[in-house]
């Protein structure tokens, strides 16, 4: 007989904390929680987003300004939910999910210092400082830490190095901070949720950022990489801007659900689409020159032409 796990029931008494909601799988993970009955915290980098506006009409989510760059703003954030808590004596705060997120398409050469502290400030500094700020509040209450992590943490990727790197570090905090917290039986959980570009906004700021990387390269760099530089871009942009949608995927919200409500979830959940998990094993398994050249294929940009 198989053993089923225990899950926790949800509830409206149990909040959650998301950060990163104004689109994308933030904003998915939101209305999930929603659907299910848990009141929400949804961070929100904009308030003012089509994303938040959608989630201010919905009964039990409360829209929250955060910015995870800015330490002061996370802080005045905690406050405004401290004094929604105390007002509502009933609810508290259970689950951190650390979801907020950018990346920036582009080879190294080209992106710019802006570019590179912003994926890094966001994606491993402003985690770390959200769960710094909101830590006593989640071992006092038994609660849980959900950090959502990327395929590029486990194998980086040619045009992404930066973003990477970010989410390499966030894995590794992630593990570690896992095992400080074991002595207080509060779970830190890792989950890489697959690929969804098609439905969310990953290359809604795209034209931006090449316009950014544009003027300011070098121009040495720019002689070197016009060509290619242009058709890159070019490739990424016009892949479009899907509009804000919540993320149609079973398997996504089984992995979540898993890592939200399992009594003694695992710590670390990764969803494998069919091709990821083919190119996975072969990263594994190759000589580093042939895996290189996988990796390539793998990413399945438009091509340096000498």
């Amino acid at each position: 007989m198989i053993k089923r796990p225990q899950k926790i029931l949800p509830k409206k008494e149990n909040a959650i904390l998301i950060t990163g909601c104004d689109s994308g799988i933030g904003y998915s993970l939101a209305c999930y929680c929603h659907d299910i009955g848990i009141t929400v915290f949804a961070g929100c980098l904009n308030t003012n987003s089509l994303g938040s506006s959608n989630l201010q009409k919905l009964q039990d989510v409360y829209v929250i300004e955060l910015d995870v760059r800015n330490i002061q703003n996370i802080h005045s954030a905690a406050a405004i939910i401290n004094n929604i808590l105390k007002e509502n004596s009933s609810i508290v705060l259970k689950t951190l999910v650390n979801n907020a997120g950018v990346m920036i398409f582009g080879e190294f050469a080209w992106q710019t210092a802006e570019h590179i502290e912003q994926q890094i400030n966001v994606n491993l500094i402003g985690a770390i400082n959200v769960t710094n700020v909101f830590l006593s509040q989640i071992v006092q209450n038994k609660g849980r830490i959900i950090n959502i992590c990327s395929h590029c943490s486990l194998q980086p990727l040619p045009g992404l190095s930066v973003y990477s790197a970010s989410k390499a570090g966030l894995l590794a905090w992630s593990n570690a901070l896992s095992i400080e917290l074991r002595k207080f039986q509060i779970p830190v959980i890792s989950l890489i949720p697959g690929s969804f570009p098609i439905q969310t906004n990953i290359f809604s700021k795209q034209k931006d950022y090449a316009d950014q990387m544009e003027k300011n390269m070098s121009k040495d760099n720019w002689n070197l990489y016009k060509d290619y530089f242009l058709e890159y871009n070019k490739y990424l942009i016009n892949l479009g801007t899907p509009k804000l949608m919540k993320i149609q995927d079973r398997h996504l919200y089984d992995l979540f659900n898993d890592a939200l409500l399992n009594v003694k979830p695992d710590t670390f959940y990764c969803y494998w689409p069919r091709r990821f998990r083919i190119y996975n094993f072969l990263f594994k398994i190759t000589p580093v020159t042939f895996r290189d050249r996988l990796v390539i294929k793998f990413v399945n940009m438009p091509e340096w032409k000498q």
